[in-house]
């Protein structure tokens, strides 16, 4: 089924929010320790990318890693509402969810203050550029259809959004399931080349 509202980054990447292209440039630098290649690969690109030491790439994922743990309360709480009452959420859940929503930007908001304190003036700005000209161009924002789509073959068994649609709380309507922040769900696309280990991850 069709989405609506697509807001393609690559076409106009200032209409992709900081609060989102933010989180979801935190969320990639936090991998699970079986992603442990991945992860310092991606810290090679990233600083190649940059122009900047692997030191201050490192110090990059350490904020990263601290907003992901900051956040991870309010993940759990979100998380609770929907796996009680998906595929339809009462007028409750979305009013906490819309709160909880407005919690995390405003995380986000402060993670992206501090920046310049925590990574120094200098790599703060590069990190600005770097979310502004490559990340958000990388990311999708979309809109489920208006029908019902608990058949759609791309959603959850329980009736949900796409299994990508996972990153934020707050849906415009009570019967969408893992839609983010105002009312869309958000697809970061990336990929590189690890030379050293004749590698390519995405």
């Amino acid at each position: 089924m069709p989405f609506r509202n697509v807001i393609n980054g690559k076409d106009n990447p200032s209409a992709v929010a900081d609060a989102v292209a933010y989180d979801l440039f935190f969320r990639s630098l936090v991998a699970s320790p079986r992603e442990s290649d991945a992860t310092r690969s991606l810290l090679r690109a990233l600083a190649g990318n940059m122009g900047v030491t692997a030191e201050q790439a490192d110090a990059m994922r350490a904020v990263a890693e601290e907003f992901s743990q900051t956040v991870a309360p309010l993940d759990a709480r979100a998380a609770v509402i929907k796996e009680k009452h998906l595929p339809y959420l009462t007028p409750d859940d979305a009013r906490q969810l819309t709160g909880l929503q407005k919690q995390k930007e405003a995380l986000i908001a402060s993670t992206v203050a501090s920046l310049p304190g925590k990574l120094g003036r200098q790599l703060a700005d590069k990190l600005l550029l770097h979310v502004r000209g490559y990340v958000k161009p990388r990311v999708r924002s979309l809109q489920p259809p208006t029908s019902d789509h608990r058949h759609d073959p791309l959603s959850h068994s329980k009736g949900g959004s796409p299994r990508f649609m996972k990153a934020s709380y707050a849906p415009t309507q009570t019967t969408y399931d893992g839609v983010g922040m105002n009312g869309y769900g958000h697809l970061y696309v990336d990929g590189w080349q690890d030379t050293t280990a004749a590698a390519i991850y995405g």
